[in-house]
């Protein structure tokens, strides 16, 4: 009997009913939202699984991960993945055939898991309907492959030193585990929303306002119990009836403050972590959606100083909204104390005009920290781009100017500086405590010499008086981390918003995968007709605003079939990279049609485009990552790799001669180039980005001048391969 048998069968999904599977998963997960396209075809075939699935989750506004884990971990990752989609290991009746790859697809079986409790898992069936499994099931039928062909060793090695029978079961499992250690686990695809998803709904989704309200009660529990602590012994000691019971009794209140303390900070660290990944995920993939052109514009030291804003955002974000929280709270207590005194509702008054003037005090200060930012960042990108090009400033600039820029730059920085400095001694020193005691304890003695009243009344006014002092250092405190969060934020927004830009588009109205392999013997690989382009404008280069700089492709006609090599010349600046970008979607027309096999790249979306027409741009706009040569190499095809793939690169880099270079490489193709790794020559690194370029097994290949560093001996190796493994070629050259 095969392992995936001991389930029972209506939990098992075959493959040609996945597209029925992912969206009823998406839904009962409630990941589907008012964006979704359409729903996905049928998958064709097992080898065509991962495209479909990203297909598929592009069609239903949802992110379909890969993943792998240990097998020590992968009982923890099947906890942790719902909602999720694994394959079962095939059945024996299917292994017969794989060859000939007849019954691979009737084989194929997924299970779909929604959620988790304890130790048993939550699946869907094939009605809509959750059957719980035990994970130690599931786990054992997709680990058997790995554990069937050791468990004869084991059970001898068990059988040899007299293992107890009924440790055998646990002794067994820890042999496994140290013999299976590095063995690596996949087939499990998770599904998530995208990080372009509503922010607000990624929060609800890692139960965040849940977390939010346990952290508010847990601290306003603590305050209540410092407070009823305090009252209770005050008022004995003021009584003069103290006795053991109430001393007691105040211990009690004292210990039952500490789990509280604990249990609020527990919480204040998850949200934080929470909030970070949250946060982190979004703006990378606000990065990610920058055009070359956005990034260029910009220049280094400006995403030098928006990464060190991003940590300071990250850093200071749940602090603050935390310390907020808690001063306001503090605050609010104070105030009902202060009513209750003996300065009664003009005393809660006085308090509440006071949290009023250090707001306003707050607006100036932010003000001028802003400026003071502002500034700042200005320094910072200067002094990135001038560090960038020191040795053009020093062969070219006059001696006695060399610093003159700095040297103002410097002198308005301390002059704002001075300003921001003698805010904040305004908002820390006058504005908290050493402003507020003064004020209330001359108002409440004024109060008691002039009308008598009780001195328990007095107690409870200077309780009050000392509480909103702790609480106002708190707010101002607060308000100060609050206004350089919002610094940080206005930095950060743009990657933010960067990463919506997708949904702000016209919706995509989504290819079938069947029929996009079925137009694609009826068209040509690329076609443009009257295609123009234009750069933005100066000072506006995402091109939001309309405004368009000199025509630089125009009315453009080109039509490449599949199998056919293009070589296009031209003198520089004619505009031959523009058109390889143009073709590759790097950059938009601004007039005219371009169609890959019939469709264009609205209803196939970038993603697909740039998948399937692939660019190695000109020598100066590629780069060598500092990692693996494997990861330079795969870096478009997929990661992790497969052992296919790290074998195809291999055999690739071999045909374009760089076999020698794998040799002198003590670990190969694992072996870390890039800075500060393998020192790769000029023809080295060309060859790289040309073999980058054709693993990713694209429709179209595009090479920007990328056999303008080889001598003619290596061209006469390296040319004859890209034109035996490119589907279609786009050549560019010099004359």
């Amino acid at each position: 009997m095969t392992p995936a048998t001991s389930l029972p069968t209506e939990v098992i999904w075959p493959l040609t009913s996945l597209h029925e599977a992912i969206p009823l998963l998406a839904e009962k997960s409630s990941l589907l939202t008012k964006e979704m396209q359409s729903k996905p075809d049928t998958v064709e075939s097992m080898d065509n699984l991962s495209a479909w699935l990203e297909h598929a989750g592009e069609q239903l506004g949802v992110e379909i991960m890969e993943v792998e884990t240990s097998y020590p971990d992968q009982e923890d990752l099947l906890l942790q993945a719902a909602p999720a989609l694994v394959l079962l290991p095939q059945t024996g009746e299917g292994r017969q055939d794989d060859e000939n790859n007849t019954n691979t697809e009737q084989s194929a079986g997924f299970v779909l898991l929604t959620s988790s409790k304890g130790q048993s898992l939550r699946l869907l069936d094939q009605k809509g309907r959750v059957y719980s499994l035990p994970v130690q099931q599931l786990r054992d039928i997709l680990v058997n492959e790995l554990e069937a062909p050791l468990l004869p060793m084991v059970n001898t090695i068990l059988e040899q030193v007299h293992i107890e029978e009924q440790q055998q079961g646990k002794v067994q499992r820890a042999l496994l585990r140290e013999y299976l250690a590095g063995a690596r686990i996949g087939d499990c695809w998770l599904l998530r929303l995208p990080p372009s998803a509503s922010f607000i709904r990624q929060l609800f989704r890692s139960r965040f306002p849940g977390k939010l309200t346990g952290l508010i009660s847990a601290t306003l529990i603590e305050r209540l119990l410092i407070l009823c602590a305090s009252f209770l012994m005050g008022k004995k000691l003021l009584q003069g009836s103290v006795d053991v019971s109430d001393f007691q009794l105040w211990g009690l209140l004292l210990f039952a403050i500490l789990p509280v303390h604990v249990l609020a900070l527990q919480l204040r660290n998850r949200l934080s972590l929470d909030f970070g990944i949250l946060l982190r995920n979004r703006l990378l993939y606000g990065i990610l959606q920058l055009r070359p052109d956005e990034i260029q514009h910009q220049g280094s030291g400006y995403f030098v100083g928006t990464v060190q804003e991003i940590e300071q955002l990250e850093a200071m974000g749940m602090g603050t909204t935390f310390l907020t929280v808690t001063s306001f709270l503090e605050l609010l207590l104070a105030v009902i104390v202060l009513m209750l005194g003996a300065g009664g509702l003009l005393h809660g008054l006085l308090l509440m005009l006071w949290v009023g003037a250090i707001l306003v005090l707050g607006w100036v200060y932010y003000l001028r920290m802003r400026e003071w930012l502002t500034h700042s960042r200005v320094m910072t990108r200067d002094l990135v781009e001038r560090m960038v090009g020191h040795r053009t400033r020093l062969a070219q600039e006059q001696p006695e100017q060399l610093h003159e820029l700095e040297d103002q730059l410097l002198s308005r920085y301390t002059i704002i500086s001075e300003r921001l400095d003698s805010m904040e001694v305004i908002m820390k020193s006058l504005a908290g405590r050493r402003g507020w005691l003064p004020v209330s304890l001359l108002g409440t003695l004024t109060m008691f010499v002039s009308t008598g009243v009780d001195i328990s009344m007095l107690a409870v006014s200077l309780g009050g008086t000392l509480l909103a002092a702790l609480a106002l250092d708190q707010f101002v405190q607060s308000i100060y981390q609050f206004l350089k969060t919002m610094m940080s934020w206005e930095q950060v927004h743009p990657l933010y918003q960067a990463a919506v830009r997708e949904r702000k588009r016209k919706k995509t109205q989504f290819v079938p995968l069947t029929c996009f392999a079925q137009e694609q013997k009826k068209h040509p690989v690329i076609q443009l007709e009257k295609l123009s382009f234009s750069y933005p404008a100066p000072g506006y280069p995402s091109g939001d605003s309309g405004q368009t700089g000199p025509v630089i492709l125009d009315q453009c006609n080109l039509t490449i079939d599949a199998g056919q090599y293009v070589l296009l010349e031209g003198a520089s600046g004619c505009g031959k990279s523009t058109l390889a970008a143009v073709l590759s979607g790097l950059q938009q027309p601004t007039a005219g049609s371009l169609h890959l096999f019939g469709f264009s790249q609205a209803s196939l979306g970038e993603a697909v485009w740039r998948k399937r027409v692939v660019i190695a741009p000109q020598f100066h706009q590629n780069y060598v990552l500092t990692e693996t040569l494997a990861f330079n190499l795969l870096m478009g095809r997929g990661w992790p790799p497969s052992r296919e793939d790290v074998r195809e690169a291999e055999t690739l880099c071999q045909e374009l001669g760089l076999g020698e270079l794998l040799k002198a490489m003590p670990a190969g193709l694992q072996q870390i180039v890039g800075e500060g790794g393998w020192r790769l020559s000029h023809g080295e690194r060309t060859r790289l980005f040309i073999a980058r370029t054709l693993l990713q097994k694209a429709d179209l290949i595009i090479l920007d001048e990328s056999f303008a560093a080889l001598d003619p001996e290596t061209l006469q190796i390296a040319l004859p391969c890209v034109l035996r493994r490119a589907k279609a070629l786009l050549l560019i050259a010099h004359p």
